[in-house]
């Protein structure tokens, strides 16, 4: 038998399902994370192979395995700030999405700026900059479905996801664009702006959890 919270939201029309995503300003604010941390998260491993190969002078092949490292240690990272969001943050994800997304931006400057020759260090540095992409890129979908009701998760999942696609879009335009008025400087200046925007919209579901969520829509 459903109770009765249930049963009033079962009643929902689409309109007000609708109304209810788009007036989220919770999802707002992962929307706008989630297109930032996508542009440095499709733009890294697109650009990193001609970025090595022209300034710090390793070969594709060698290029090719940092970057294949940057995917393994992000499956690790997604892992991770799941599993830290929920045990030690109480399912607060905008914390650990603060956290992981200042280390993004600690990480690409220690890419940048890493001497040429140093191939392991930069790997490491690339390394983190995956670990740390991807703990985010997870937070956002389990965040839309803590902020919205569960009628609605569909349609906020799919927001924050249209959003991440708008992410891949600008990083794809503007990326090639700026390299070629800013050199590689403007590249890594322009992700580090997309890492630390990202931060602060995160930031502003420092203190929200599922369980809040509900409670105060109960209420």
């Amino acid at each position: 038998e459903k109770c009765p919270e249930e049963s009033q939201e079962a009643d929902i029309s689409n309109q007000e399902l609708l109304r209810r995503v788009f007036s989220n300003k919770l999802i707002w604010y992962i929307c706008i994370a989630n297109a930032c941390l996508y542009i440095v998260r499709l733009g890294i491993p697109f650009w990193a192979p001609i970025f090595l190969k022209d300034l710090k002078g390793i070969e594709l092949t060698g290029a090719g395995w940092q970057v294949a490292a940057y995917e393994i240690s992000g499956i690790m990272g997604g892992i991770g700030a799941g599993w830290v969001s929920d045990k030690l943050f109480n399912g607060r994800r905008g914390p650990v999405g603060v956290f992981f997304m200042f280390s993004v931006a600690a990480s690409l400057a220690a890419f940048w700026f890493m001497p040429e020759g140093a191939n392991w260090l930069s790997a490491l540095a690339l390394s983190g900059v995956g670990f740390f992409i991807y703990g985010p890129q997870i937070l956002t979908g389990v965040a839309s479905a803590d902020f919205a009701s569960k009628k609605a998760i569909g349609t906020a999942n799919g927001l924050v996801g249209t959003f991440g696609y708008l992410g891949i879009g600008i990083s794809g335009a503007a990326v090639g664009r700026i390299a070629d008025l800013y050199d590689w400087g403007g590249v890594f200046m322009f992700f580090f702006a997309a890492a630390m925007v990202g931060a602060l919209f995160f930031a502003l579901t420092w203190h929200h959890n599922a369980e809040g969520n509900q409670k105060k829509k109960k209420a």
